[in-house]
C-alpha cells in the first residue's frame, strides 16, 4: 500500500498564499527605481552647479585679464597720441628755428 505523492490540479499551491510577499517584493523594486531616479537628478544638478561654478570663476579671471589688458592698450593708444602731438610740436619748433637761422 504506497500512496502516491503527486499533485492533483486542484491541489496546487494558491497565488494568495505569496501575493502578501509578491507585492512586497513589487513594491521595493518600484521604490527602488524612483529613488534611483530622484537621486541620478540631484547628482546630475549637483554637478551641474559646481560645473557652472568653476566655468564662472574661469569667465572672471579672463574677463579681469582682458581689462587690464584693454587698459593698458588704452594707455599706450594714449600716450602714442601724445607722442604724435609732441612730434609734430617738435617739428613746428624746428621749422621755426630753421626759419630763424
Amino acid at each position: 500500500m504506497q500512496t502516491e505523492n503527486t499533485i492533483e490540479a486542484h491541489e496546487t499551491i494558491p497565488i494568495r498564499r505569496y501575493l502578501a510577499f509578491m507585492c512586497a517584493i513589487g513594491i521595493g523594486i518600484v521604490i527602488s527605481f524612483i529613488l534611483f531616479l530622484m537621486v541620478k537628478n540631484w547628482e546630475q544638478e549637483d554637478q551641474r552647479i559646481k560645473f557652472e561654478s568653476v566655468v564662472k570663476g574661469y569667465a572672471n579671471a579672463v574677463q579681469n585679464r582682458l581689462h587690464g589688458n584693454v587698459e593698458a592698450l588704452m594707455f599706450l593708444g594714449d600716450s602714442r597720441e601724445s607722442f604724435r602731438t609732441v612730434n609734430s610740436l617738435a617739428g613746428k619748433v624746428r621749422e621755426v628755428l630753421y626759419q630763424q637761422e
